[in-house]
């Protein structure tokens, strides 16, 4: 027996002692789905789910998985299920769009969606089709960061060794882009993410346009890397 618990992500902040004393630092098969992760609009200033990835990547023996697609969500469930270890899923409020998944999934790998260029973007989960749009209208590479925990350190060490510029967008307060400019520190890395204040009411359209979560803001920082 698996057991699964899917929990708001506002509401698993309440939940972090238990998490970590009753699940992780005993290193228990628990897979958490953590429902509503990212901006969710209307629910208001205390239901945004952008917080919980920067306090489960200090929790132990914790695995964090991020799908950009219903496929990759089925296939995260059934490996984390495989696993004999704690595992947290995040999905965003609403659906994840019905694609194939294009490259088998593999723990604790990233999906290389467009070749690694000098500019690359490196996106979380509901933030990878707005990324590959700019991506491929600017030339540059594109990442998926198919697991918060763990890091992807083999393509780290690459993005090192080549001295990429990274672009990495994630639609919660910065908890991934800080751990790869540690690990990277030859390397340029911009981020856009939430910004540490309170988040307004709004559609989650408005909410990204506020935050620069958008095209155009995308595009400019892009533009400035490859001048910089």
């Amino acid at each position: 027996m698996r057991p699964v618990a899917a929990i708001y992500s506002s509401f698993l902040q309440r939940g972090y002692d238990q998490l970590l004393h009753d699940v992780c630092l005993q290193n228990l098969p628990v897979v958490i789905g953590v429902d509503r992760a990212g901006l969710v609009g209307a629910d208001g200033e205390t239901h945004q789910g952008v917080y919980d990835p920067a306090f489960l990547m200090t929790i132990p023996n914790l695995a964090i998985y991020s799908p950009a697609t219903m496929d990759e969500l089925r296939g995260m469930l059934a490996i984390a299920l495989q696993r004999n270890e704690p595992a947290a899923i995040r999905y965003n409020r609403g659906s994840l769009p019905e694609e194939p998944v294009s490259e088998p999934i593999a723990f604790g790998k990233w999906q290389i969606v467009l070749p690694v260029r000098p500019v690359t973007i490196l996106a979380t989960g509901t933030m990878l089709p707005l990324a590959k749009s700019v991506a491929e209208k600017n030339g540059a590479g594109l990442v998926h960061i198919r697991f918060f925990k763990p890091m992807d350190e083999e393509l780290l060490e690459r993005f090192s060794r080549e001295r990429t510029k990274l672009l990495v967008i994630e639609e919660n307060v910065a908890a991934i882009a800080p751990q790869i400019a540690l690990r990277c520190n030859v390397c340029a890395v911009r981020s856009v993410a939430i910004p540490d204040q309170p988040i307004a009411q709004g559609s989650v359209p408005q909410q990204r346009d506020r935050y620069g979560l958008n095209a155009e803001n995308i595009t400019r920082i892009l533009k400035e890397m490859e001048t910089t």
